[in-house]
């Protein structure tokens, strides 16, 4: 397991939400999902669902910007900003982590 590191995290994301989102499964959610593994607290287990969800619902965005018969893309990429939004609101909370998410894409 890698050790997380903010800056490293800011430029995967800006790589891609699905580098970021790699680079965060690869570091800190590793380490979350193993409290979980020995303790289960709702902090943690709600910021893993976040995270799995912001996983899901960037794979949707995605088929949604690929198809071309595929309705409500707009909506797809509305809710998937906004989850991952949420868990990253959620996990920076959580790491004690002041910086503002937009940061990410400065």
């Amino acid at each position: 397991m890698k050790k997380f590191n903010y800056e490293d995290l800011k430029r995967e994301f800006n790589y891609g939400d699905l580098c970021g989102l790699d680079y965060l499964t690869d570091t800190i959610m590793e380490e979350i999902k193993n409290k979980l593994d020995s303790f289960i607290t709702k902090q943690e287990d709600y910021i893993l669902a976040l995270f799995n969800a912001t996983k899901e619902m960037n794979w949707v965005n995605q088929m949604y910007e690929t198809e071309i018969n595929v309705k409500a893309q707009d909506k797809a990429s509305d809710l998937y900003f906004e989850t991952r939004n949420l868990f990253l609101e959620e996990l920076f909370n959580y790491l004690g982590i002041k910086k503002e998410i937009e940061d990410l894409w400065n």
